[in-house]
């Protein structure tokens, strides 16, 4: 890049806004690489022009911003159509009762909801202990033998002492081991049904019982 483009592009900038003197180019669009460029040969010395290859340069500098701010609508036109048919999907699961990634288990009205786990292998023995917001154990729930699979199971909403927890969102953790007492895998979700979808920042949730759901975390659906 010449010393004549530099100095049109200064002189520019600080023509334009005295708060951004010291933008980079990479902040420049195509019509502003084009704009400096008028500049440049209307200002180069009669005596010392423009370089024909420096000019080459100039106009493939122009020619990757331009091809960079295609790309970048193609992009956006994409990420919009994804949008549209998350969107729709969401619509779809209206009424239905889903599973999806979770530990927590909600308490309303003193009712308690379904707890659901995976165990990758056998366990000789599982517990559940479910925790409230400042991360004390209300009760754990010793679940017993299970082989490998998939489990849901009621919590009626007591904690330890048989007393109804008051409502509110609550943790579940396991612990699981099988018959040589070594540790097994347990993967945590949730059920509930969905009554709506809303969209937040353009990112569809379902509405629930236990809350907005985001789409991303649903594994399953009946």
């Amino acid at each position: 890049m010449s010393t004549t483009f530099i100095n049109a592009l200064t002189s520019s900038t600080a023509t334009t806004s005295t708060s951004s003197s010291t933008s980079s180019l990479s902040s420049l669009s195509a019509d502003d690489f084009l704009k400096l460029l008028l500049v440049e040969l209307q200002n180069q010395d009669p005596m010392d022009p423009v370089k024909t290859s420096d000019m080459l340069q100039q106009f493939s500098t122009l020619s990757q911003v331009t091809q960079s701010e295609k790309t970048n609508e193609y992009l956006k036109s994409l990420d919009d159509y994804v949008s549209s048919l998350s969107n729709g999907q969401a619509v779809s699961y209206m009424g239905k009762t889903i599973s999806y990634s979770c530990d927590a288990v909600t308490v309303s009205g003193g009712a308690g909801g379904n707890l659901s786990f995976d165990l990758a292998s056998n366990a000789g023995d599982v517990t559940a202990t479910i925790y409230n917001s400042s991360g004390t154990a209300v009760t754990t729930i010793d679940l017993g033998g299970l082989s490998s699979g998939s489990y849901t199971y009621s919590w009626d909403g007591t904690n330890s002492s048989g007393t109804t927890v008051s409502d509110g969102t609550y943790t579940v953790k396991y612990s699981a081991t099988d018959a040589s007492g070594n540790s097994v895998s347990v993967t945590t979700s949730g059920t509930a049904t969905v009554t709506g979808v809303v969209y937040k920042s353009g990112v569809a949730y379902l509405v629930t019982a236990n809350g907005d759901i985001p789409l991303s975390s649903v594994t399953g659906v009946s």
